[in-house]
């Protein structure tokens, strides 16, 4: 079998390369040739042709209906392919599923834990399985948990474990056997930021030790962590490279827009064919071009006029995948929205305010004391981990959930 390390599709006439092969000496872990799957006779994944090599953190990017899931399964020898083939550590995928099963360590979405149990029993049970002697097992069990900081909660049952804390116990039931590749299908949904740090030590960890991690994400901010990333876009693969590779692609055809008029700026956009998507962003509108280096004269003045103010930026890995799937600019500014009736006179300090708000369960503390003020016309955002009382805020806000002390008034109304 031919040894597939570049991708070639044509993008709106041009070849879309992929020229980041690691380094020389670096075996191939998983080969794809031709790769397709079909449901219902409708091809979700499409001509993949793919090497990915030893001890790389490699990304698959893109939406959700991208075809990101169905590739990982068919690496992991869960779904036959339709057309073409693949193999993993030299084994074929269809022939040889069962020596693949027991050899990589697959992670999807719902997880792989069993809630009523502890977490050592979930680590006791996922050695059982592999038939690890009792002694190796223990042995792992502690180094694994330890690089999770799980070790010290040992008999507290998964059910009872925070989002971040049940996917690093997922990954641990995972690295038992110390497999040489591991599949990890959107590893940090609905994570809070500390834990995917976090996650993201142990990766490197198990990089620097030679296991291959293939990983699927939606989140481009994650995907800057790969060592190498493919973008999907309806079940093909438009791009595989490095990432600083993939930011190269697009400069000189980002700027951000600073203006008052965001309608009419907006409008003007999606009017103008060189342009080849729009984002808006808290302070700025961000656009992105088909030429690099020159804004056209007539789009230029119309956006600058009345103290508007352009300057380029650097590209996103957004923009690489615009830029790679065509891109897509949305008409939703040159609608009209719903009116939404404010109070006459709003009330001082703010359309939404609390002062010294407490929410309390038993010795829990869930908000303490917080005092803020929200504008009208603000878009406010609440960040920060899992458990840190976001959602209590928001419900309290609502009228969901009753205050221990303090107080909260949404136009005005206590």
């Amino acid at each position: 079998m031919s040894k597939v390390t570049s991708i070639e599709r044509a993008v709106e006439g041009s070849q879309v390369d992929d020229t980041s092969a690691p380094v020389t000496g670096r075996k191939p872990i998983i080969e794809a040739h031709n790769l397709g799957r079909a449901f219902n006779k409708q091809m979700v994944l499409k001509e993949v042709n793919l090497t990915i090599y030893e001890a790389e953190i490699f990304g698959l990017l893109g939406p959700d209906g991208a075809g990101k899931t169905t590739l990982m399964q068919l690496m992991a020898a869960i779904l036959d392919p339709s057309e073409g083939h693949c193999t993993v550590m030299g084994h074929d995928t269809v022939k040889d599923d069962y020596w693949i099963n027991s050899h990589i360590g697959y992670m999807f979405q719902g997880f792989t834990l069993y809630d009523k149990l502890t977490i050592a029993e979930n680590m006791e049970f996922s050695a059982d399985i592999r038939g690890l002697p009792k002694a190796l097992y223990l042995e792992r069990q502690e180094r694994l948990l330890k690089m999770a900081g799980l070790y010290r909660f040992l008999d507290r049952a998964a059910g009872n474990l925070s989002g971040g804390m049940r996917k690093k116990l997922s990954l641990c039931t995972n690295l038992m056997h110390e497999p040489r590749l591991l599949l990890l299908d959107e590893l940090s949904l609905g994570v809070d930021p500390a834990s995917r740090h976090e996650l993201w030590a142990m990766l490197n960890a198990f990089r620097d030790d030679g296991v291959t991690v293939v990983m699927s994400t939606p989140y481009m901010d994650e995907a800057e962590h790969c060592d190498r990333i493919a973008f999907l876009h309806e079940g093909e693969i438009i791009g595989v490279d490095k990432v600083e590779h993939l930011h190269t692609r697009c400069e000189g055809h980002v700027y951000e827009l600073h203006t008052k008029d965001r309608g009419g700026a907006h409008n003007r956009l999606v009017e103008h064919p060189d342009v080849l998507s729009i984002r808006h962003l808290a302070e700025s509108v961000h656009f992105q071009l088909h030429t690099a280096n020159h804004i056209e004269a007539g789009l230029k003045a119309g956006l600058t006029e009345n103290g508007g103010h352009i300057e380029s930026v650097e590209p996103t890995l957004d923009d690489a995948y615009t830029m790679l799937s065509g891109g897509e600019k949305s008409s939703a500014y040159a609608e009209s929205p719903p009116k939404i009736h404010l109070p006459e006179r709003l009330p001082e300090g703010g359309l939404i305010r609390t002062k010294d708000m407490r929410v309390q369960f038993g010795d829990f503390v869930a908000n303490d004391d917080v005092t803020l003020e929200i504008k009208a016309g603000e878009v406010f955002g609440f960040l920060g981990a899992n458990g840190a009382g976001k959602t209590t805020f928001i419900r309290t806000l609502c009228g969901l959930q009753k205050l221990t002390s303090g107080d909260a008034w949404i136009g005005g109304v206590s």
